[in-house]
């Protein structure tokens, strides 16, 4: 069944978190395909009276708590290509995808916050690490002799109510096809 549409949403406003849309506070265990139509009042215990659809076209009323969400989103992540090749010091794109769930946010925001280089033992910026995109760069294949290096990717995703975690991705870039 297609979950009804309301013509509004009803949102409350904090000045620590800004509009906060209801619908998204409710566990779809609470409401099951209801969709909330209307806030009338809250109370100084936070609790909103809102009145909800029903699949059916009926109308019904429900004390509503806000849900404090202090659980950050899970989640994981995968760079593609996982190994630079050829090792002729050119920069080569890398996509990360990542996979984050969070109980109440169906879609937390994410970006790469850091690469670290185990060849730039330098501070500053790393010359072969160019950031592109939230999730793209492009990392540089060595061309230089030893044991090749690695690049560690962190990734930070973050739910609409601030709760943050963070999630990092390898990526291999030997100097010959031995994976040295």
């Amino acid at each position: 069944m297609e979950p009804l549409v309301a013509g509004f949403t009803p949102f409350i406003y904090t000045d620590a978190r800004g509009m906060i849309d209801l619908q998204s506070r409710i566990p779809a265990s609470a409401t099951g395909d209801n969709v909330i139509s209307d806030a009338h009042g809250i109370n100084n215990a936070g609790q909103i009276v809102v009145i909800f659809r029903t699949p059916d076209g009926g109308y019904g009323t429900y004390r509503f708590t806000p849900v404090v969400d202090a659980q950050p989103p899970a989640a994981s992540t995968a760079a593609s290509p996982m190994v630079l090749w050829p090792p002729n010091g050119s920069m080569i794109p890398v996509t990360v995808t990542v996979t984050a769930t969070d109980d109440y946010d169906p879609a937390p925001a994410c970006a790469i916050v850091n690469v670290t280089n185990t060849e730039h033992l330098r501070g500053g910026a790393d010359p072969d690490v160019q950031i592109t995109g939230p999730l793209s760069l492009s990392l540089r294949a060595p061309r230089r002799s030893g044991h090749g290096r690695l690049y560690l990717i962190k990734v930070r995703c973050a739910d609409f109510s601030g709760n943050a975690t963070n999630a990092y991705s390898i990526v291999v870039a030997p100097t010959d096809a031995c994976g040295r």
